[in-house]
């Protein structure tokens, strides 16, 4: 299992998109997350593959990973693509973008059997909880919000921070899915566009829609910079931890 870090660390040169935009704050940001995913046990996680798509210089990012690299876990560091948005849809276009340029050029997601997409800003204390709990083999695990049983409004979305996948069904089933999103409401955002492409795919090992556990992200939004370990927003989360025991249809 591969795991593949999106960055987009200098915006200086995009238009401004999300209030957490200081290049220095955004560095700061991947280099505690970095170390965070370089400190899991090998077992765990097989590579690091780190993917920028601002042009931004990698080396000093690149040093500093090996430098705390405890496992000797082999990493990648690649600037790949751009962070062109067309106007009217979410950043989350780019970010997309980079998944499947990543896919293309990485030598180690070129060789991987699964992989775990994950928002390269954050980290996620459950992230082990939720391997544990995964079966053997899936074509997709995400999670799903916006769903009670009998009503399905077209709303429903994943959250793209963290996603894992058998790489050969993203390269089948959603390479490319970036060019669904429009400036139409439900499909503006990445979330909304990867989910209805999902339902539309053919899995062979199975789709997750609902992680068994939660895998709250710790950090800091981006867009509009809001702590995710608020209280309000660890209240949230106890909720939906609750309600993926009592009441798995419900999605919250």
């Amino acid at each position: 299992m591969i795991l593949l870090l999106t960055s987009s660390i200098d915006l200086r040169t995009t238009p401004q998109r999300v209030l957490r935009h200081d290049l220095q704050t955004r560095l700061d940001d991947y280099k505690t997350a970095l170390v965070d995913w370089l400190a899991r046990p090998v077992s765990e996680i097989d590579g690091i593959v780190f993917a920028d798509n601002t042009a931004y210089d990698l080396s000093e990012l690149e040093e500093f990973g090996h430098r705390n690299n405890a496992w000797n876990k082999p990493l990648e560091f690649l600037s790949l693509g751009d962070n062109n948005i067309p106007p009217g849809i979410h950043y989350g276009y780019a970010e997309l973008g980079l998944i499947d340029d990543a896919l293309r050029s990485s030598a180690m997601l070129g060789d991987s059997y699964s992989f775990v997409k994950a928002t390269g800003r954050l980290t996620f204390p459950d992230f082990s909880r939720l391997i544990t709990r995964l079966p053997d083999e899936y074509d997709a695990a995400v999670d799903a919000r916006c769903r009670i049983p009998a009503f399905r409004p077209s709303h429903t979305h994943i959250t793209t921070q963290i996603m894992l996948f058998n790489s050969s069904f993203y390269r089948k089933s959603l390479t490319g899915v970036r060019s669904r999103m429009t400036t139409r409401e439900g499909e503006r955002h990445a979330e909304h566009v990867v989910y209805q492409a999902l339902r539309e795919a053919t899995p062979e090992r199975g789709i997750i829609y609902r992680f068994p556990v939660n895998c709250e992200p710790v950090g800091v939004g981006a867009a509009k910079q809001k702590f995710y370990s608020s209280s309000s927003r660890s209240i949230y989360a106890r909720g939906r931890a609750l309600s993926r025991r009592v009441s798995p249809q419900v999605w919250l």
